[in-house]
């Protein structure tokens, strides 16, 4: 990634990259940003997880990680970890589920050693938050460690992958992605070499392997099938979840909304208790927060669908205690 494009993107912010994990001598990354104005003293904590289908991405990638995310950090002086994790085909949903785990654990024993002498991170309750692949990762903090988040936030997830979208094959029109040749991911796949882990792509590179997972049906072979991937099978059995704010455009091409608009409605049946907003944005495509159709900016904090949503956010987090 471009040094001069991470510079502009997180210039508020003092960034330091660490390991939270290795699998088979590849370190597994994440970045902690820490505002630069920041006091001393113990501050909130905002997880927040990339997304790419689970094939592409990067943990800093600028054009992903929205503007009103960092300034959200910022106006309420918390501290973002954003961590990297194994990507397909290389690996499979599993993996990456191990690493989201790992990424607690180490979060919860070790980030504090790592900040600035006077700075320390608050992570009774933390906020997590993801953008497709990141935002189905997202709700996988509700299952994983339920107890320990305040608030999810999930933008335009993968919930559904044992929809039509994922399993069938036909021709879909993936937001501007043309039809793709199958035979690029199976040449790929072919040359991979066992035990071989890729932790980030910056796109254009990768998209076209998720393209082809999603064009031919293909995405369970390669993700898994798994219960413990499937959160609506998850949410069956769930016991709790944290309160969660979902976010999609009704015109998502890449991600179908009526994956949230189930998984809104199994939250409600199976735990009614659950405190709940949802945003449906009319007409709107995936990654529609990152940069707006007509005018290709970011929304901001001041963008009027993100308000009610922040407010609703606002009482779980940051602690008020």
């Amino acid at each position: 990634m471009p040094g001069e494009q991470i510079a502009a993107k997180y210039a508020s912010f003092n960034i330091i990259d660490i390991a939270y994990k290795h699998v088979n001598g590849t370190s597994i990354p994440t970045s902690v940003l820490v505002p630069k104005k920041l006091t001393p003293g113990k501050h909130p904590v905002l997880v927040r997880w990339h997304g790419g289908g689970c094939g592409t991405g990067h943990r800093l990638f600028a054009e992903w990680f929205g503007d009103w995310t960092l300034n959200l950090a910022l106006q309420h002086s918390a501290i973002i970890i954003s961590p990297d994790y194994r990507l397909m085909p290389e690996s499979k949903g599993v993996d990456i589920l191990q690493d989201a785990r790992d990424f607690y654990i180490w979060l919860f024993n070790n980030a504090s050693q790592i900040l600035p002498t006077g700075i320390d991170v608050d992570l009774a309750k933390i906020l997590v938050t993801g953008e497709s692949a990141g935002g189905w990762l997202a709700l996988q903090a509700g299952f994983l460690i339920p107890d320990r988040v305040a608030a999810i936030i999930s933008h335009y997830p993968m919930v559904d992958m044992r929809s039509p979208h994922f399993t069938e094959k036909y021709e879909k029109q993936l937001m501007d992605t043309p039809q793709i040749d199958p035979q690029v991911l199976d040449d790929y796949v072919a040359k991979i070499e066992p035990g071989s882990i890729v932790t980030s792509r910056n796109p254009p590179d990768g998209p076209e392997f998720v393209a082809i997972m999603f064009q031919q049906g293909s995405f369970p072979k390669y993700f898994g099938t798994e219960k413990e991937l499937y959160p609506l099978e998850m949410l069956e059995n769930a016991t709790s979840f944290p309160p969660t704010w979902l976010i999609h455009g009704t015109k998502d091409s890449m991600v179908p909304v009526a994956s949230t608009e189930k998984f809104a409605s199994a939250l409600k049946k199976v735990l009614p208790e659950t405190p709940m907003y949802v945003t449906l944005q009319e007409g709107e495509e995936h990654g529609f927060d990152l940069h707006d159709a007509a005018s290709g900016a970011s929304a901001s904090l001041e963008t009027a669908w993100v308000k009610p949503g922040l407010e609703f956010v606002d009482k779980y987090w940051p602690s008020k205690a």
